[in-house]
């Protein structure tokens, strides 16, 4: 467990020195294992995938190891209809002390301010949704890198480091090719 959270971290701090140095690589900084086509703890859309709602509290950066420990990643909305089941995700999970509107997902600006990656490392635009909430991004505090997306399906932008819910994907059994 310690080596692979050892793993990630280095994935992610590698994907931020590239990213400093202009040395991109297109091939992304994943471990992966054997292909997870199902999970029963995750609830399904056919033709858009697996999505599981935490409640637990975590930072983003907790929440992305989480995900990567389940054999996914923190969700990533690609369309309109992605955003639905998302939706549907966020009415079915359990209201809880502390429940927000809002939920980490896979994206950030830790890069370069207001430039928002997935942690695949695509613009939003590139990645097929960038419906933001109203008023977002605004970057309150001048401390929110991380992205969010709320019930209604709507882009935040987030404190990172500020404990919250999050929602994991799993990615089809094709993403899983090296």
């Amino acid at each position: 467990m310690a080596r692979f959270i050892f793993i990630a971290s280095l994935c992610l701090s590698l994907e931020l020195l590239q990213h400093r140095t202009n040395a991109h690589d297109d091939a992304p900084c994943l471990l992966r294992g054997e292909p997870v086509t199902e999970r029963d703890d995750y609830t399904y859309f056919s033709g858009v995938g697996g999505y599981k709602f935490h409640h637990v509290n975590k930072t983003w950066f907790d929440a992305r190891l989480v995900c990567e420990e389940e054999g996914g990643h923190l969700v990533i909305v690609n369309s309109a209809d992605e955003a639905q089941a998302i939706i549907s995700v966020f009415k079915r999970a359990k209201k809880i002390h502390g429940f927000r509107d809002v939920a980490f997902c896979g994206f950030h600006d830790l890069f370069r301010e207001g430039e928002y990656l997935t942690i695949h490392r695509q613009s939003l635009e590139q990645a097929g949704y960038a419906i933001w909430n109203k008023r977002e991004p605004n970057n309150f505090d001048n401390d929110q890198n991380c992205g969010g997306i709320h019930f209604r399906g709507t882009l935040h932008d987030l404190k990172c480091h500020s404990p919250l819910e999050f929602v994991c994907e799993l990615p089809d059994a094709a993403d899983y090719s090296l």
